[in-house]
């Protein structure tokens, strides 16, 4: 039986599993990736990688994904995200704002594990929606 790794990818691209979004994912996912990547389909995307309760977790299991060959990580919100909406109505920001935030600090937290880390906000079709420049959320 052979040890070697069936499938190599050098980007692991989070994305939300909401089913609305497939089409923006197949979009995003050549775009950014092609073929080569680890999908991490997870509910709302950044979002754990921030949260206090996930985000050694989450981190976790990226650091895994280095030891496979991982040295890019590209991580996708969306707005309506059923997941993430009871976070940014209670965070009294606005939900661009909110997304902001957590990408950015989702970013800091992936590349403090060495990854290049790549963080957008896209609308339900998949358009990029542009980030305000960020006060601490």
């Amino acid at each position: 039986m052979s040890n070697t790794i069936a499938h190599k990818a050098t980007t692991a691209l989070i994305f939300c599993v909401d089913d609305r979004l497939k089409g923006a994912y197949e979009q995003w996912r050549q775009r950014v990736a092609g073929s080569d990547a680890y999908d991490v389909r997870w509910v709302g995307a950044g979002l754990d990688f921030v949260k206090d309760d996930t985000r050694d977790i989450m981190l976790a299991g990226l650091a895994k994904l280095k030891g496979l060959g991982v040295t890019k990580v590209v991580v996708i919100d969306h707005l309506d995200c059923g997941g993430a909406k009871a976070d940014y109505e209670a965070s009294g920001h606005d939900e661009i704002t909110f997304h902001a935030g957590v990408l950015r600090q989702a970013q800091a937290n992936i590349e403090a594990l060495g990854f290049e880390v790549e963080t957008y906000l896209v609308d339900l079709t998949g358009n990029e929606v542009a980030l305000p420049e960020l006060t601490t959320v």
